[in-house]
């Protein structure tokens, strides 16, 4: 069994470890996860693989403060091609 990395503490971008959750997940194989403190004041529990990786970045508040939403991406992909449109006329 690998040893636990303890995360307290630790920033991770928008988050910062607040201390170990009494969560465990639902599944077969138990997993460590963390309560963590968001930027924004929302606090979250997040899995230890999930904050190493750099998967979990934030509540959520990032992608829809600064644009990296889907629907978001997809408007800058629209406005461009109408952008391209009008050029060739």
């Amino acid at each position: 069994m690998p040893k636990l990395i303890d995360l307290t503490g630790r920033q991770f971008e928008y988050l910062s470890v607040i201390g170990r959750s009494k969560d465990k997940g639902n599944g077969r194989k138990p997993v460590t996860k963390w309560d963590c403190l968001c930027r924004c004041g929302k606090i979250i529990t997040v899995k230890s693989d999930s904050l190493l990786s750099g998967h979990t970045v934030s509540c959520g508040c990032r992608k829809i403060k600064h644009g990296y939403a889907n629907k978001e991406r997809l408007y800058q992909t629209w406005k461009k091609h109408e952008a391209a449109l009008h050029e060739s006329e």
